[in-house]
C-alpha cells in the first residue's frame, strides 16, 4: 500500500481493522478521495452515482465500492469521535437504504425492458416497496449487520410488454435480483447479508406479498413475535407511500386497543428459551444475546410500546432511543431507569460497532483471543481491555437487574397452595383456604365467597385464563389477609375477577404485578367507591402498577388542559376512539385524585380543586373535537355554575353549564345552538368507558323554556331585569371555564355589576328563606346536606345585601368568607365560622363518597341553626 493512498490519518484503522485495511487495498484512491472532498468532516452519506449504461456486473461492482468506501468513512468518523452514536447508526441505515433504492431502480428498469411495466389494471402501474425490519427499520443499523427485509406490491395483474408475466412473477424476479446484487460474495466482498425470513410463513412462504394478502395473513394468522417484528417496520425503498399505507392498516394488529399484559409472560418464556440457547451456545459473552445485552433492552422497550401503544399512539416509534424518551415522557419508565438504559444501550451499540469494524463480520461475542481483544479495546478508545470489560460488565449487570424487575419471577420465595379450579366440586377446598388464610369463619361471608367463585366458574374460560385464575386466587387471599378489612377486600376482589375472568390480559396484569394486586385489595378495604370504579372499568387497574404515577397529579389547571388537548390532537384516530381515550383519561385521574384523598396526601379542598381542573380540561378537549367536526365553529363561551363554578367538585358532581356567544358574531343562532348541542352530546355520550359528565343547563336565562345559548348582552339584560333571587344566588358560584380573553372580561364585569350593589335585606332574606324551606323538605333526612345548603345561603345572603367594593368577587365559599371577613369586620367571626363548618361538612361528604373510615361527623346543626337564626330569622 503506497503512502499516498494510506496517509497517517488511516494508520490507526489500518492497524486495528482488517476490513478498513482491505478497503484501502482494493480501492487505493478511496482514502484520498474522502480526504480531497472533506468527507471525513461532513455528516451524511454521499449519493450513489452510477455510470451510464452499466451492466449488472458493473452495477454490482459500483455498489460494493460505494458501500465499502462509505463504511470506511463512517468507521473513521466513529472511532475518532467525529460523529455521535446516533449519527453513526443513522448513516449506516441511510447507506443501506441508498443501496436498496439503487437496486430497485436498476433492476426494475432491466426487467421492464424485457417484460414491460407491471400493471395492476389498464391505467395503473403496480407499485413495489421494501420494508426494512429490525435495526434497519429502526434507523439504527450496526456496522456489519445483516438486513431484514419484507417485499410487498400493490396488486395483482400482468406486465404490458411483449413477454407478459404476472405482477407477482415480475416482483418476485425483482426481489431476487435485489437480493443477488446485495448478498452475493464477489472478489470485492459483499454489500449486505439479506434475511427475508420475517415474511409470512418464513422461508416456506412467498418471497413477495401483495398488501391485501399481507393484511389477511396478519388478521387471521399473525403471531405475537410478528407484532414485535412489525413494530420496527419502516418503508425504505420503492414506493414509500405504499409501505406507509400497509403499516397503517396493520396498526390494530401490532398495537392492541386494550392492555395486553400477556406480553410479559410471552417475553418471560422467550427469555427462558434464550437463556437455554445461551447456555448451549455459550452466549454469556455475547453483547447481543447474553444477560444484560442489547436484546434485553430491546425486549423491555418494545414490550412497553406494544403494551401501551394501542392507547397512546405517541409511543409508536421504530427507533429505540426515541422510544425510550417517549416512554419517559408518558411516565411509563422512571427518569433514572431511562438514563440507565440509554447509557447502557449506547455503550453496547458503540462497542458492537467497533467489534464489527475489525473485519466487517457480524460479531457479537467478546473476543477470546488476546490480540483481537486488545485491538477491539484500542479501536473502542480504551487504554486496555481491562478498562473496557469493567465498564461493559457494570452496564450489563445493571441492564440484567432492570430486566429482571420487569420480567423476572417475583414470587419464587412465596409458596402458594396448588388447588384445582375446574369444576364446582373444587369450590369447598377454596372455601377452606379462604377460612384458614383470612382466619374468618363467618358463614355468611363464606357463602358469598363460594357464590362468587361459582359465578366465575360458570363463565366460558380459556385454558390460559383458568390457569391464571388458579394461580391468582391464592395470591389474592394472601394479600387480602394483610388489609384492614380482609373479608370486604376479598369480596371486592372477587367481584372484579368476575368482570375480568374472560379477559386473561387483566388476570396477567395482576399476576405480573403483585403490588398492583395488593393496592387493588387495599383500596377495596378502604373505599367502596374505588372498588366499584375498578369493577366498572378494569382498564383502571393499569393505574395501580406504579405508585409514583398513581400519586402524580398535574400542578396547574393549564397542565390538565394541555394534557387533555394533546389526547384530542390525534386526528387520525376515529372520533369514538378519541372520546374513549378522553373518558378513560378522566377516570384515571379521578382514581388518582381519590387515592390521594383516601390516604390523606392531599386535603379536601385539594381534591375538589383537582376534580374541577379535570372537568375544565375535559370541556376544553371536547370543544376542540366539536370545532374539528363542524364547519365555521363559533368562539363558544362556557360559564360553569354550582360545584364546578365554585371549584368544589366532588366525585359524583354533574356540570351546571350556561353557553354564551359574542354579540358581534355574524352567525345564525341555530348554528350556535347546534354547536352547544354537539358539545353536550359528546360530554354525555356513553361509551366503553362510561360517559364524561352529566350536564345540567337549567340555570340559563329563562331556564328550560329559554334558548340553549344566549348572546352576552342578552344574558346581561336578563340578569338585570328578569332574574329571580335564586338566579343571583347561583351567579355567586359562577365563572368562565372556557372563553377568549374579551368574553371572560365581559362576563366578569357583568357578574360584578349584578352582585356588587346592596339590595334590601328583608326582600332578599325572605326569598332565600323561602327557597331554603322548599329545598329543606327534599333534604330533611340528610342533616349534612341541609346544613351545607344553609351555610351556602348565608354567604349568598351577605353577598347580595351588602355594599361590596369594586374588586373581584370570589366564586368559592371559603374564599368568599375570607373576603367578606376582611371587608366587614363585624362579620369576621361569623364568616370564618361558616367557612370552618362548611369545610368540615365537605370533608365528611368526601369521606362518605369514598366510604373512607374516619371520625364520625359531629352534629353541626346547632351551630348552623344559631347562625341561620341570627342572620336570617323570619
Amino acid at each position: 500500500m503506497s503512502d499516498s493512498s494510506s496517509p497517517a490519518i488511516w494508520q490507526p484503522l489500518s492497524q486495528n481493522s482488517s476490513f478498513c485495511r482491505r478497503v484501502l487495498t482494493l480501492w487505493p484512491t478511496a482514502g484520498q478521495s474522502l480526504l480531497d472532498n472533506n468527507r471525513l468532516h461532513t455528516p451524511g452519506v454521499a449519493k450513489l452515482c452510477l455510470a451510464a449504461g452499466s451492466t449488472a456486473t458493473d452495477f454490482d461492482a459500483q455498489l460494493r465500492e460505494y458501500r465499502q468506501t462509505e463504511c470506511l468513512r463512517i468507521a473513521w468518523r466513529d472511532t475518532n469521535n467525529a460523529a455521535s452514536l446516533v449519527e453513526t447508526l443513522q448513516d449506516l441505515s441511510t447507506l443501506a437504504e441508498r443501496c436498496l433504492q439503487a437496486c430497485v431502480l436498476f433492476h426494475w428498469q432491466t426487467l421492464q425492458d424485457v417484460f414491460g411495466q407491471p400493471a395492476a389494471n389498464e391505467k395503473t402501474v403496480a407499485q413495489f416497496c421494501i420494508l426494512g425490519m429490525g435495526k434497519l427499520g429502526g434507523s439504527e443499523l450496526n456496522f456489519s449487520s445483516d438486513i431484514d427485509l419484507l417485499f410487498i406490491f400493490s396488486g395483482h395483474g400482468k406486465t404490458n410488454g411483449a413477454r407478459r408475466i404476472t405482477c407477482l412473477d415480475f416482483f418476485t424476479r425483482l426481489a431476487r435480483a435485489i437480493v443477488h446484487s446485495l448478498d452475493t460474495v464477489t472478489a470485492q466482498g459483499q454489500v449486505y447479508r439479506i434475511d427475508t425470513r420475517l415474511r409470512p410463513y418464513g422461508s416456506g412462504g412467498k418471497l413477495v406479498w401483495s398488501t391485501a394478502a399481507m393484511e389477511q395473513y396478519y388478521a387471521s394468522e399473525g403471531r405475537d413475535w410478528e407484532r414485535y417484528a412489525l413494530l420496527k417496520a419502516r418503508p425504505i425503498a420503492g414506493d414509500l407511500d405504499l409501505g406507509k399505507e400497509l403499516l397503517q392498516e396493520l396498526q390494530p394488529f401490532i398495537y392492541r386497543r386494550y392492555l395486553d399484559y400477556g406480553l410479559f409472560d410471552g417475553v418471560r418464556q422467550l427469555r427462558l428459551e434464550i437463556a437455554r440457547s445461551a447456555a448451549k451456545q455459550h452466549h454469556q459473552d455475547n453483547l447481543k444475546l447474553g444477560p444484560g445485552g442489547i436484546r434485553e433492552i430491546e425486549f423491555l422497550v418494545q414490550s412497553l410500546q406494544l403494551l401501551r401503544g394501542g392507547q397512546h399512539p405517541g409511543l409508536r416509534h421504530h427507533n429505540l432511543l426515541t422510544a425510550l424518551s417517549l416512554l419517559q415522557q408518558h411516565q411509563l419508565l422512571q427518569d433514572d431507569v431511562v438514563e440507565l438504559l440509554r447509557a447502557a444501550y449506547s455503550l453496547l451499540r458503540r462497542l458492537e460497532n467497533r467489534l464489527q469494524m475489525l473485519d466487517d463480520q457480524q460479531q457479537h461475542r467478546i473476543p477470546s483471543d488476546i490480540r483481537r481483544l486488545e485491538k477491539w479495546s484500542v479501536l473502542s478508545g480504551y487504554p486496555d481491555s481491562t478498562c473496557l470489560l469493567e465498564e461493559l460488565n457494570k452496564a450489563r449487570s445493571l441492564v440484567a437487574e432492570q430486566f429482571d424487575v420487569w420480567f423476572g419471577d417475583h414470587d419464587e420465595t412465596i409458596q402458594h397452595p396448588v388447588l384445582r379450579f375446574d369444576t364446582i366440586e373444587d369450590i369447598p377446598e377454596w372455601g377452606r383456604l379462604f377460612s384458614i388464610t383470612l382466619r374468618n369463619h363467618d358463614n355468611v361471608l363464606l357463602k358469598k365467597f363460594n357464590a362468587s367463585l361459582a359465578r366465575i366458574l360458570k363463565q366460558p374460560l380459556s385454558q390460559s385464563g383458568r390457569q391464571r385464575l388458579q394461580q391468582l386466587l391464592p395470591k389474592l387471599l394472601s394479600s387480602a389477609a394483610d388489609t384492614k378489612a380482609p373479608g370486604k377486600s376479598v369480596l371486592h376482589g372477587l367481584t372484579l375477577l368476575e368482570k375480568i375472568a374472560g379477559r386473561s390480559n387483566y388476570l396477567a396484569l395482576l399476576s405480573e404485578h403483585p403490588q398492583a394486586l395488593k393496592r387493588m385489595l387495599d383500596y377495596g378495604a378502604h373505599s367502596d367507591w374505588i372498588a366499584q370504579q375498578l369493577q366498572r372499568q378494569p382498564a383502571l387497574l393499569d393505574e395501580l402498577i406504579d405508585p409514583i404515577t398513581l400519586t402524580n397529579l398535574p400542578e396547574s389547571r393549564q397542565a390538565y388542559i394541555i394534557e387533555a388537548l394533546a389526547l384530542m390532537q390525534q386526528a387520525e384516530q376515529p372520533l369514538e376512539q378519541r372520546l374513549s381515550l378522553l373518558q378513560q383519561w378522566r377516570q384515571s385521574y379521578s382514581l388518582r385524585i381519590a387515592a390521594n384523598a383516601l390516604f390523606q396526601q392531599h386535603g379536601t379542598t385539594s381534591a375538589q380543586w383537582h376534580l374541577s381542573c379535570l372537568a375544565e380540561a375535559c370541556l376544553h378537549a371536547i370543544n376542540a373535537i366539536v370545532c374539528q367536526l363542524i364547519s365555521s365553529p363559533i368562539p363558544l363561551t362556557i360559564i360553569a355554575y354550582g360545584t364546578l363554578g365554585a371549584g368544589e367538585m366532588h366525585f359524583a358532581s354533574d356540570l351546571d353549564l350556561v353557553f354564551l356567544y359574542p354579540d358581534n358574531l355574524i352567525c345564525p343562532e341555530r348554528n350556535a345552538t347546534r354547536q352547544a348541542q354537539k358539545l353536550i352530546h359528546l360530554l354525555t355520550t356513553i361509551g366503553p368507558n362510561s360517559q364524561l359528565y352529566e350536564i345540567d343547563t337549567r340555570l340559563r336565562p329563562n331556564g328550560q323554556s329559554g334558548t340553549l345559548i344566549s348572546s352576552i348582552n342578552a344574558f346581561h339584560d336578563y340578569q338585570l331585569n328578569n332574574a329571580w333571587v335564586w338566579e343571583w344566588q347561583a351567579l355567586t358560584r359562577a365563572r368562565c371555564v372556557l372563553a377568549d380573553d374579551n368574553m371572560a372580561k365581559q362576563f366578569q364585569a357583568i357578574r360584578q355589576n349584578i352582585l356588587r350593589p346592596a339590595r334590601d335585606s328583608q326582600t332578599i332574606g325572605a326569598a332565600i328563606t323561602e327557597m331554603a324551606s322548599r329545598l329543606a323538605s327534599k333534604k330533611e333526612r340528610d342533616s349534612i346536606a341541609l346544613s351545607r345548603l344553609r351555610l351556602q345561603f348565608l354567604i349568598q345572603f351577605w353577598l347580595l345585601t351588602l355594599d361590596l367594593p369594586d374588586s373581584p368577587i370570589p366564586c368559592n365559599l371559603a374564599a368568599q368568607a375570607d373576603w367578606l371577613a376582611t371587608i366587614f369586620p363585624d362579620l369576621k367571626t361569623d364568616a370564618l365560622l361558616v367557612a370552618k363548618n362548611y369545610l368540615a361538612l365537605q370533608t365528611y361528604q368526601q369521606q362518605q363518597q369514598l366510604n373512607q373510615s374516619g371520625t364520625a361527623m359531629r352534629p353541626l346543626s346547632t351551630v348552623v341553626n344559631k347562625l341561620w337564626k341570627k342572620h336570617l330569622s323570619s
